[in-house]
C-alpha cells in the first residue's frame, strides 16, 4: 500500500432497508426508503472527517457500511462498494483489525468485568501473546486517558469514562480506521471534552477517524465535513466553508453556527467562523461600538411564594454516601430554570427529591408549602412531573392513547373527562390524531413530546425535563425547546436539567449549577454565562453565542439578543 490509498473509501455506496428488517440490527432509517444513495467519498491517513446531517439522513447506515455491518449482518438492497486500505471489507469481524466501531448506545459494547479485560477482550479473540495484550493494554488505555483504571467495574464508570473505554476497546488492534456514531451525544461538557481530545490524540498518531456527529462546534475540529441529506452526500469539504452560511446549514437540517448568523445580522463577512476571529472581524467593522460599556442585564420575575423550597437539604441514595451537601434553593410558581453541572453533580439527585423519588436525610423540602413527607406520590405527582431522559424509559402501553391515558386513569379520570384530557393532551404536543399508534414507531422527538402529554393529562403544575434535546437533531432539538417554552408561558413551571448551554441560555430565565452536591452559582442567565473564567473552571462554557458577546465586552445570550445589542437596538 502507498501513501495514495485511501484508508477508507466509498464508491458510489447506495443501500435500502427492506419492508420487514431482517438482519441482526434494527433499521435506523425508515424502510423501503434509500438510506444511502450513492455515497462517494475517500479519506487519506491521519484525517478527522465529521459525518452530519438531520435524523433520517443516513449518517447510522453510513457508519453501519464503513465496517461491513451493511451489507453482511444486515440485509437490504445494496449497491457500490466500501475499500479500507484498498481492499473491500468482509465481516465486522474479518476487519477488525483495520477499522474499529463504537456505535451510538456505547455501554453495549461492554462486556467484560472489567476494564483491563475489556480491552483485553478483542486482543485474545486475534491471538495475540499474553505478554503483547498486557503491554498493549497499558498502551491503550494511557492513550484514553484511563491509566490507572485496569481493575474498575466499567458499570461504575462515568459516562465519558465508559465512552472512552469504548474506543479504547476499538482501537486496542490499531485499526487503520475509527468510525464513532454520536459518542458525544450523552455526555457532559467534561466528557465531550474528553472524548475530543482522544480524538485529537488518535489523529495525530495518524488514525483516520471519521465521526458522526450533530454539534457544529465538533465540526470546527474536523479536516473534513461530510453532510448527508435524504441518503446524498450534499456537502464534501472544510467545515468552516459550511459554517460562515448559516442559510445553507439550516437547509441541510445543521443548526446554524450561532457566530455565523451575528456576523451576517450585522453585515459583516467571515472568513473564518472560530469564535475569536468573528470578534475580530465584528470589531474590526465597529471599532467604537456605542454599547459596548452598556450591559443588556436579565431578570427573573417572581411570584410572591415559592412552589418548591429546599431549605438545608442533605441527602443521599440508599445505603450510600452523601450526594447533596446543605441545598437551599427557592423555585417559584412559573419560573423556568435549568440545572447545570457535570455528571454525578447532584442535578438529578436534586430533580428526585422534588417528585418524592428520594427522601432528604437532614434539611426540608415543602411543595406549596407542605412538607414533602406530608404528601403521598399520587398527590404529588399532580403537582411535579418528571419527563424522564430517555422517554423509552417511561413508555410502555400499545396505543398512544393508552400511554397518555395511564396515568390520568389512575389519579381517578375515566370516561369524556379522561377522553377529552387525551385530546387536549396531543393537540398540545402536535400529536393530535394518533391516538391508535404503537409510540414505538415514534420519532425520538415524537416519543419525547408523548411523554410530555401524559404528565399533561394530569395537567401537574410544574414539569422536570431531564436532558429533553438528547439524540435530537438540530430542527427536533428547537422544536422541542419551543414547545417548553410554550408550556412555561402558560404558567407552569420549569426544571430544565441539560448539558446544552444554548438551550439554558435561550430559554431559561434562571441558571443554577451544581459541582460535587452543592449550588455554586445561582443566577439570571446573563449573569451566570459572563461569569466565563468561573464557568471554565467547573468544566462548563457559555454557549457560541454568549461566548461571543463576552468577547465584545456586552451581555446577550441569543443571535438576535446580541445582533440587537451591537446595533443599538437592544437595552
Amino acid at each position: 500500500m502507498t501513501d495514495a490509498v485511501p484508508r477508507i473509501e466509498f464508491r458510489g455506496v447506495s443501500f435500502a432497508y427492506p419492508a420487514r428488517p431482517g438482519g441482526a440490527l434494527p433499521a435506523p432509517e425508515p424502510a423501503e426508503t434509500p438510506a444511502l444513495r450513492d455515497v462517494s467519498f475517500a479519506l487519506p491517513a491521519g484525517v478527522l472527517a465529521v459525518v452530519g446531517g438531520r435524523n433520517g439522513a443516513g449518517k447510522s447506515t453510513l457508519a453501519l457500511a464503513a465496517n461491513g455491518t451493511i451489507p453482511h449482518l444486515v440485509r437490504g438492497t445494496w449497491g457500490g462498494e466500501v475499500l479500507v486500505n484498498g481492499v473491500p471489507p468482509g465481516t465486522p469481524r474479518d476487519r477488525a483489525h483495520e477499522i474499529g466501531v463504537v456505535f451510538q448506545d456505547f455501554e453495549a459494547h461492554l462486556v467484560s468485568s472489567t476494564v483491563e479485560l475489556e480491552v483485553a477482550f478483542p486482543l485474545e479473540n486475534a491471538g495475540l501473546d499474553p505478554a503483547m495484550q498486557r503491554e498493549r493494554v497499558r498502551e491503550t488505555l494511557a492513550l484514553v486517558g484511563l491509566a490507572g483504571f485496569e481493575g474498575r467495574v466499567p458499570a461504575e464508570l462515568s459516562g465519558g469514562e465508559k465512552q472512552r473505554l469504548a474506543i479504547a476497546a476499538a482501537i486496542a488492534l490499531e485499526p487503520a480506521v475509527l468510525v464513532l456514531d454520536e459518542p458525544l451525544t450523552d455526555l457532559d461538557p467534561l466528557g465531550k471534552s474528553q472524548v475530543l481530545a482522544v480524538v485529537g490524540r488518535l489523529k495525530a498518531m495518524g488514525m483516520t477517524v471519521l465521526l458522526v456527529e450533530h454539534d457544529p462546534q465538533a465540526f470546527l475540529g474536523a479536516d473534513r465535513l461530510l453532510v448527508l441529506d435524504a441518503g446524498r452526500l450534499v456537502f464534501d469539504g472544510a467545515p468552516g466553508a459550511l459554517l460562515r452560511d448559516p442559510t445553507r446549514c439550516r437547509d441541510l437540517g445543521l443548526p446554524a453556527w450561532p457566530p455565523a448568523e451575528v456576523a451576517l445580522a450585522l453585515g459583516v463577512p467571515v472568513e473564518d467562523p472560530a469564535i475569536d476571529a468573528v470578534a475580530a472581524a465584528i470589531q474590526a467593522r465597529r471599532p467604537a461600538n456605542p454599547v459596548s460599556a452598556g450591559l443588556a442585564k436579565g431578570t427573573i420575575l417572581l411570584s410572591s411564594s415559592p412552589l418548591l423550597e429546599f431549605a438545608g437539604l442533605t441527602s443521599g441514595y440508599s445505603g450510600g454516601a452523601i450526594v447533596l451537601h446543605d441545598i437551599s434553593l427557592s423555585v417559584r410558581a412559573g419560573e423556568c430554570v435549568a440545572l447545570l453541572g457535570q455528571n454525578g453533580s447532584g442535578k438529578t439527585a436534586l430533580a428526585k427529591h422534588a417528585v418524592g423519588l428520594i427522601r432528604p436525610r437532614a434539611g426540608s423540602l415543602t411543595v406549596k408549602g407542605r412538607p414533602v413527607r406530608s404528601w403521598k406520590l399520587a398527590e404529588l405527582s399532580r403537582i411535579v412531573g418528571y419527563v424522564f431522559q430517555n422517554p423509552d424509559h417511561q413508555i410502555f402501553s400499545d396505543t398512544v392513547r393508552d400511554e397518555i391515558s395511564f396515568g390520568a386513569r389512575n389519579l381517578g379520570l375515566a370516561g369524556a373527562e379522561l377522553e377529552a384530557r387525551v385530546k387536549e393532551s396531543l393537540e398540545a404536543v402536535g400529536l393530535g390524531g394518533r391516538e391508535e399508534e404503537d409510540p414505538f414507531s415514534l420519532t425520538k422527538g415524537e416519543r419525547q413530546r408523548l411523554a410530555v402529554a401524559s404528565l399533561l393529562a394530569y395537567r401537574p403544575e410544574a414539569v422536570i425535563f431531564d436532558e429533553p434535546t438528547t439524540g435530537l437533531d438540530a430542527a427536533e432539538a428547537r422544536r422541542m425547546m419551543d414547545f417548553i417554552a410554550t408550556l412555561n408561558a402558560r404558567g407552569m413551571t420549569v426544571l430544565l436539567i441539560t448539558h446544552a448551554m444554548w438551550a439554558a441560555a435561550e430559554y431559561a430565565s434562571r441558571i443554577v449549577v451544581m459541582a460535587e452536591g452543592r449550588i455554586v452559582m445561582d443566577g439570571a442567565a446573563h449573569d451566570v454565562f459572563a461569569r466565563e473564567a468561573e464557568l471554565a473552571r467547573l468544566a462548563l462554557s457559555p454557549p457560541p453565542a454568549a461566548a461571543l458577546a463576552n468577547r465584545l465586552g456586552v451581555r446577550a445570550l441569543g443571535v438576535a439578543e446580541l445582533a440587537g445589542v451591537l446595533e443599538g437596538r437592544a437595552p
